[in-house]
């Protein structure tokens, strides 16, 4: 299979600071995957590496079946990248920006590229100096998306927008996913937008990947459940295999329970028993996250 991104043994060092470290990692076509993890967690080092603005100290990434070191200019044709950080030349107006990116690009749909700018509400004779934060957002989303190539990568776009800004760029993106089958690689610490719009996700920190796991299925294998009883039942409930404190007192217990099947769940209820309250709730990925992030060995998970 040729994979949108395939990671091998990917190592990025800075000096004497690791950025990444040995990540194995493919994500498959039309798949939207989700790089998670807190700052300086080596995600946009992971991006810039996979589209050749790094060189990796060892090992190899390849987006659509070419080695990053190998890309060309007319391979961009089917990639886009985009960051928060992209300088956009205020003195230009949107129109003058996008008749120059049309010129890089053999694809380009002049038809689709207007109505990204209806969708957007963004004119052509807008002042790109003049866009606010999320304007400027939408404008790099557009001319991402313009040429639909078959992989857009994306850093940080959603940190700090407001929700209408990302709700019109998420569902850009979902529409785009589905009409073209685009993969889409973007990397995130705003949670609830990556449950979503993610098919599947990857927790990195301190540069090693912690897990790659289907949105989906990693939500199924936790839940929240607090419980209130006995000192003594509080004691036993949090040395249950599974059981991760969250908070709690001498009265009641929080915690985040992982489990692989049902049976698992219903023997815990079955444990803490008729004498104790009980509150089971979804977990989050943001709870989910924190507890992999804290566990300090790094596993991969095909």
């Amino acid at each position: 299979m040729k994979y949108a991104i395939e990671a091998t043994a990917l190592s990025k060092r800075f000096w004497r600071k690791t950025a990444l470290s040995n990540v194995n990692l493919a994500i498959s076509p039309g798949t939207i995957f989700a790089l998670l993890g807190p700052n300086g967690a080596g995600k946009t080092t992971f991006l810039k590496s996979a589209v050749g603005l790094l060189r990796p100290s060892s090992g190899t990434v390849s987006v659509l079946g070419i080695e990053s070191r190998l890309l060309k200019p007319r391979d961009f044709n089917e990639i886009a990248f985009i960051s928060e950080q992209q300088h956009l030349p205020g003195r230009m107006r949107v129109g003058g920006l996008l008749r120059y990116c049309a010129g890089h690009y053999s694809n380009w749909d002049e038809a689709y590229s207007q109505a990204l700018l209806d969708q957007f509400q963004l004119s052509r004779r807008d002042r790109i100096g003049a866009l606010s934060r999320g304007g400027k957002a939408r404008l790099r989303m557009a001319i991402a998306m313009t040429h639909q190539p078959s992989l857009i990568l994306m850093d940080e776009m959603f940190s700090g927008l407001d929700p209408i800004v990302r709700d019109d760029l998420m569902d850009a993106l979902i529409a785009l996913a589905q009409d073209c089958g685009c993969s889409i690689c973007f990397a995130s610490h705003e949670m609830s937008e990556v449950e979503r719009l993610a098919d599947k996700v990857a927790f990195i920190n301190k540069g090693r990947l912690v897990c790659c796991e289907s949105t989906e299925r990693l939500l199924d294998g936790y839940r929240v459940i607090e419980v209130s009883g006995s000192p003594e039942l509080l004691e036993q409930a949090s040395r249950y295999a599974g059981v991760h404190k969250l908070a709690g007192n001498r009265e009641w217990l929080r915690f985040l329970f992982e489990f692989k099947s049902t049976g698992e769940l219903q023997e815990l209820e079955g444990r803490l028993g008729s004498n104790s309250h009980v509150q089971i709730q979804p977990a989050g990925l943001r709870q989910i996250f924190r507890h992999l992030a804290g566990r300090e060995r790094p596993e991969v998970l095909q």
